[in-house]
């Protein structure tokens, strides 16, 4: 077995990231970007910008579960739910569409 530098580069990166994060106590990535081959660029916040950052991601949660009437765990079965009537209702408007036209 053959080791090439970009292996070990690779690997070192992997664990320098991992010691860097074992000392965070908590964080999140709120982007993460290609920008160049091979190299992805990730943005996160630690620390208090963390718990702001998920506070405004549960109140737009809690925004949209309002607009729906339901609550922030049912929110992505009741946005299944309407995406899947409004498909119904455009294929059934086609079909009169295209019935329409056959007068």
């Amino acid at each position: 077995m053959s080791l090439k530098l970009t292996d070990i580069q690779s690997s070192f990166v992997e664990v320098h990231t991992l010691n860097l994060l074992e000392k965070l106590d908590y964080f999140n990535i709120e982007s993460e970007s290609g920008i160049a081959s091979g190299t992805r660029r990730i943005t996160a916040t630690t620390g208090h910008a963390s718990l702001k950052y998920v506070n405004k991601l549960e109140e737009k949660l809690s925004k949209v579960a309002g607009m729906l009437k339901t609550d922030g765990k049912n929110v992505v079965d009741v946005v299944e739910k309407y995406i899947a009537e409004a498909k119904n209702i455009v294929k059934e408007y086609e079909q009169l569409q295209t019935k329409l036209v056959k007068i």
